[in-house]
């Protein structure tokens, strides 16, 4: 019951906002104009104000028109999901500072949202030339791999996001979702229960060992994971209907349709999934 474009947010790792360097004894009033209106640009992206953002970034941009303040003047805009101007800001950046590495995987993440995927594997590998121990470049590119359909090179590059960052929960439950799609069972678990222990309030990951558990016919389990899934995101709609099918495979008919009802408010897309999924449980019935 899993989509990686539908759930694209738990599976790509964002980038973070760069800040100017101190302020220098002797620096130019311009120097300094730009500096005071970055940083309160950042005072609004704490307080998710991303339009004030943006207008602060514009403002230090006509001041002193660098990489940084391009990149972030991006970034606030991918945030507010002005993705064309965003990947226009981050192609100025580029141009400024090619060995810009936030900004090569900023625009690889403003590519994938556009639809542009392959040229977003482009750039992830190019931050990767530039600094092949970043973790957050080999994550988001397993993550681009696997909306293509490569599972065996995204495994790889997950793998390797790990062995630079051992600490990363999202890593370890992506590979552990590409592991399950492989039929590498036992694998995905072990990294689920990874991620799990490493953030218990990881959602996604209780959801993903839900279905996991539902491919094992470890029922209780699953709608025990899938419970723990919707207590810390009642709005995580694949967690409904994962509780719902193994609620409907130990036979509690009603409490099954009452979670499938409102995993399908949550995301009417999902109807065909969860179709399918019930006519496979209904053939196995008939034997």
């Amino acid at each position: 019951m899993r989509n990686v474009l539908a759930n694209l947010a738990s599976c790509l790792a964002l980038s973070a906002f760069l800040f100017a360097a101190p302020a220098v004894y002797g620096q130019s009033s311009r120097a300094e104009s730009a500096r005071s209106y970055g940083e309160r640009g950042h005072d609004w992206v704490s307080k998710g104000e991303w339009e004030r953002a943006i207008s602060d970034y514009s403002l230090a941009l006509s001041f002193e028109p660098s990489a940084p303040n391009y990149y972030n003047r991006a970034l606030a805009r991918y945030y507010k999901g002005d993705f064309a101007p965003a990947l226009a800001d981050l192609d100025r950046a580029l141009t400024l500072d090619p060995r810009l590495v936030k900004a090569w995987i900023q625009r690889g993440l403003t590519r994938i949202q556009t639809g542009d995927v392959v040229a977003a594997i482009r750039d992830f590998s190019e931050a990767l030339t530039l600094e092949p121990k970043n973790a957050l470049a080999w994550q988001n590119r397993g993550c681009a791999r696997r909306i293509v359909g490569d599972l065996d090179v995204a495994l790889d590059d997950y793998t390797q996001a790990l062995k630079h960052d051992a600490l990363n929960a999202a890593a370890w439950h992506n590979r552990g979702e590409v592991r399950q799609q492989l039929g590498d069972l036992d694998g995905a678990l072990k990294d689920y229960n990874r991620a799990l222990k490493l953030d218990p309030q990881f959602a996604n990951a209780w959801n993903s060992r839900a279905s996991l558990r539902l491919q094992t016919d470890d029922l209780a389990a699953a709608g025990a994971d899938a419970s723990q899934a919707i207590l810390l995101n009642a709005s995580l709609a694949e967690a409904w209907l994962n509780r719902g099918l193994a609620y409907w495979q130990q036979g509690r008919r009603v409490e099954a349709e009452r979670d499938f009802t409102r995993g399908l408010a949550l995301n009417p897309a999902l109807k065909q999934q969860l179709e399918l999924a019930l006519k496979k449980y209904r053939d196995r019935e008939r034997g």
